[in-house]
């Protein structure tokens, strides 16, 4: 087998091996990454996308997203990209061991390819990915993380697992003559920026927002959802999507959205699953218990992912945290 970069001909190829694989995700995509590589100085985003190769085949791909800041490049995801890792060709000839010792060979090669490309951050990888054993093995720490995913064989089984209080938040909506529409992104940026500002996080700005819709809207995989009542828009989310699953991406509520997000949420669900024909809704999880309780609230499966970052990182990391304390 032959690890090189993929070159430039071999760009859509990997763009399929992406929709192939099961570990592939939108965000996997050689697009998404062209998203960030527009902003400007020394914060700007780029990627680059690695193969294995076998028989002249691409097998196997591995994105590497970068920043260049101080004459070194750091790994780590651009905003707003929960997964990335390896992604392999679907191979039914493979079984058992032979399947997992394929795919540990590919990753051992992948880790080596990283670990002089720059100094890893943060990398996460996908639900998907389980066996990070040779990336432990190249001295990473592990990051774990959680998310939840929906599963919507039947909606009247996801309806039933809502939450009484979601569900009640839901029809209350419907009562007082809330109406859902499309395709608002300067709405949804600003109620968004609302969001984060009211609750002190990162802030993203409109022109990332709308560059993301923009581009995601023309390749036909996202859409922006808003709650009005009487004129006034009280919560809007925008949801994006690949082949496999619909993402819950973003979302923003004035100071009182009056149950807005959840029916906002609900009528995501039915899209993906009524419109887009697909089975799997993902929360994208978090790490603020208050959204975490939100999320939890729908009823979906608590599904763990993993990530990985650099030794010296976690050290660095570990003293910052003792100073605070």
């Amino acid at each position: 087998m032959e690890f090189m970069p993929i070159p430039g001909e071999d760009i859509e190829i990997y763009d399929t091996l992406v929709d192939e694989s099961v570990e592939g995700t939108l965000f996997h995509k050689s697009w998404w990454f062209k998203i960030f590589e527009d902003s400007a100085g020394i914060n700007a985003n780029r990627a680059e996308l690695f193969g294995a190769y076998q028989n002249g085949e691409i097998v196997a791909g591995f994105p590497v997203p970068y920043r260049k800041k101080l004459g070194t490049r750091w790994i780590i995801n651009p905003r707003l990209t929960p997964y990335s890792g390896s992604v392999f060709k679907p191979d039914g000839t493979k079984k058992g061991h032979t399947e997992n010792s394929f795919r540990k060979d590919v990753n051992a090669n992948f880790a080596r390819i990283i670990k002089p490309f720059g100094t890893c951050l943060y990398y996460p990888f996908n639900v998907n990915s389980m066996d990070l054993q040779p990336f432990l093995w190249s001295d990473y720490c592990p990051t774990l993380h959680y998310t939840y995913i929906l599963k919507l064989d039947n909606l009247d089984t996801v309806w039933n697992n809502i939450s009484r209080k979601r569900r009640n938040d839901i029809k209350s909506s419907a009562r007082n003559g809330f109406e859902v529409t499309t395709g608002d992104i300067s709405t949804f940026a600003r109620l968004n920026d609302l969001t984060m500002a009211r609750q002190d996080h990162g802030r993203i700005t409109g022109r990332m927002w709308e560059n993301i819709y923009s581009h995601c809207k023309k390749r036909g995989c996202a859409e922006v959802f808003t709650t009005y009542s009487g004129g006034e828009a009280l919560a809007s989310l925008m949801l994006v999507w690949d082949n496999k699953r619909s993402y819950y991406i973003g979302g923003g509520m004035d100071g009182n959205s009056r149950g807005g997000m959840p029916m906002l949420i609900w009528e995501a669900i039915k899209f993906t699953k009524e419109k887009l024909h697909l089975n799997e809704f993902d929360f994208e999880g978090s790490t603020v218990p208050g959204i975490e309780f939100f999320f939890r609230n729908f009823g979906g499966e608590l599904r763990p992912f993993f990530g990985i970052k650099d030794r010296k990182v976690e050290l660095a990391m570990s003293i910052i945290n003792m100073v605070k304390r």
